[in-house]
């Protein structure tokens, strides 16, 4: 669990103009703690390369950390809960990208596990087609109980967002401002049905500006938190391919619904589909063997070995059956070991065949 001292200089830090979230986890690899940026780069110690004096006065001014306090007891009174990027509780697949958010703001009765995760995004000009397609394709997952993400926009996101709840499926809306709007207003009727049965999601504190390059950045996450992108219409240019390219330069599959070369509201996906961006969408059974789900249906759940005496490699077990793919971050912050010893123990659980090392610094039991 982030200490309270942590999340302000997370939020203030996260908060800052002219800094963006690479730069900023830069300076987290390099000085450990948000709280340690604070401390040193205002007395210019320990400064690393290409930090200008420009940015060390932006550390020096301590309103970020002022507008922090307000924002922590504005978070605090209104009961909405804080992701920060190293707790164990925040999204594992955005946590994987490079981009992602320092801080997430939740509001809803959902939380992350490991379960797939798939983002619907598209035209918000839809027709009966794509709403046609979109209900028989939701029903279609149900048996994989998949949690389904996108934007809360008009047209397809929204339809996605309510097809799921139809279908008893969580859903999670993503949004480019803060908790204390809503966007579109005629969307509001649907807040307290997605916050019952799901999550809103942000990097916006209550009291942001709404500014339209906020609906761009918001795209990253709904890529960056899914396995799959699935773009259901979309005219030649739009936010939704923007989601689906920001998906493929996170190494995530893009699957598209193909329509009529005559009709615009189609020509994105097509052409996703023409230059290999995109595998073609037809059906739910499409993404299910895309993504190996028939394979997974059949595995058993992982048995931990009754043999195991050492207590830290008892305690990643444990840990790795609840989470079949878990970050290092997160086996560190569910374990509170340091993380030379953690990496210790999951080299010796490595060569002993227990756990396998993944792509991205993941693990799982073997």
């Amino acid at each position: 669990m982030i200490n309270t001292d942590e999340l302000r200089a997370t939020l203030a830090l996260q908060s800052i103009s002219g800094i963006s979230t690479i730069l900023a986890r830069k300076l987290l690899t390099h000085y450990g703690t948000a709280l340690e940026i604070w401390d040193k780069i205002p007395r210019n110690e320990g400064l690393p390369n290409g930090i200008s004096p420009k940015l060390v006065e932006k550390f020096i001014n301590k309103s970020p950390l002022d507008r922090a306090d307000m924002t922590l007891e504005k978070t605090i009174n209104s009961g909405d809960q804080m992701l920060h990027w190293q707790d164990v509780n925040y999204p594992n697949h955005l946590r994987q990208c490079i981009d992602a958010p320092l801080l997430l703001f939740a509001r809803g009765s959902y939380r992350f596990d490991h379960r797939p995760v798939i983002s619907i995004v598209g035209t918000r000009e839809c027709s009966a087609y794509g709403e046609n397609f979109l209900d028989s394709f939701v029903s279609g997952l149900t048996s994989h109980n998949p949690l389904i993400v996108s934007g809360f926009a008009k047209g397809i996101d929204i339809y996605a967002h309510l097809t799921a709840l139809d279908h008893g499926l969580d859903t999670v809306a993503c949004l480019g401002h803060g908790f204390d709007k809503i966007y579109p207003v005629a969307h509001k009727v649907h807040q307290d049905r997605l916050v019952n049965s799901g999550l809103f999601l942000t990097e916006y504190s209550r009291g942001s500006s709404v500014l339209p390059m906020n609906f761009v950045s918001r795209n990253r996450i709904i890529a960056g938190l899914s396995e799959v992108t699935v773009v259901i219409q979309s005219a030649q240019t739009g936010g939704s391919l923007i989601t689906a390219s920001l998906a493929n330069s996170y190494n995530r599959e893009v699957m598209a619904l193909p329509g009529r070369i005559d009709d615009p509201k189609s020509a994105g996906c097509n052409n996703l589909i023409k230059q290999n961006k995109a595998a073609v969408l037809t059906s739910a059974q499409d993404l299910i063997r895309l993504m190996g789900w028939e394979e997974k249906e059949s595995r058993p759940k992982p048995q931990i070995d009754l043999s195991l005496t050492d207590p830290d490699q008892r305690q990643i077990a444990d840990f790795l059956v609840d989470h079949p793919k878990a970050h290092i971050d997160q086996i560190m912050t569910a374990t509170s070991m340091k993380s030379q010893r953690l990496q210790v123990v999951l080299l010796e659980m490595e060569m002993t065949g227990l756990v396998k090392a993944l792509p991205s610094r993941m693990f799982s039991l073997t």
